[in-house]
């Protein structure tokens, strides 16, 4: 199932075993390398410290769907200070929102937005990127390069008028 980035923030976490809400989705991090998801971030509490931040990484995810996070039981929830990689993707600001997108010939098409991702896989496949006058559906195969606040992609765009999702073309092959 394809899901949305956006239809999991505020989603409940469920233990399987305990039967028990375990929290609720606050922020979903991903591997910017493998394009995957590697963590959700649970909603905080106001004051709790940001290395105290409970996270369950993707290896402890048993399900998710439009409905809910699965996990087996409350042991597969740690700490943001238990995984240096996922601290290291959060300094990296590696969220996929709000970057900017660029083409390889520099040319600025916008802001991430959102971004689709397989439910088994946890594999994002496209990014939603908004610019000033239209929204643009990119592939996870046209990604050249991520980092820290900058996606560069292989494409042009046909520009589609009225917020539709604009279609992608590929200069080239390579």
């Amino acid at each position: 199932m394809i899901l949305r980035y956006w239809q999991m923030i505020n989603l409940p976490v469920v233990s399987i075993s305990e039967g028990e809400l375990a929290g609720h989705v606050g922020e979903v991090a991903f591997f910017s390398s493998e394009l995957k998801i590697a963590a959700f971030l649970l909603k905080a509490p106001f004051l709790q410290s940001h290395l105290e931040r409970q996270i369950i990484t993707a290896s402890d995810i048993r399900e998710v769907d439009k409905e809910a996070v699965a996990i087996s039981d409350f042991q597969a929830i740690s700490t943001l200070r238990d995984s240096i990689r996922v601290q290291r993707i959060i300094h990296d600001k590696a969220f996929g929102l709000n970057q900017w997108v660029f083409t390889k010939t520099g040319v600025f098409l916008g802001r991430v937005k959102d971004f689709y991702f397989d439910s088994q896989t946890l594999a994002i496949t496209k990014f939603v990127v908004k610019g000033f006058l239209a929204e643009h559906l990119i592939d996870r195969k046209n990604i050249i390069d991520i980092k820290r606040h900058k996606i560069t992609v292989k494409t042009e765009l046909i520009e589609v008028s009225n917020r539709k999702l604009s279609i992608l073309h590929q200069f080239d092959s390579k």
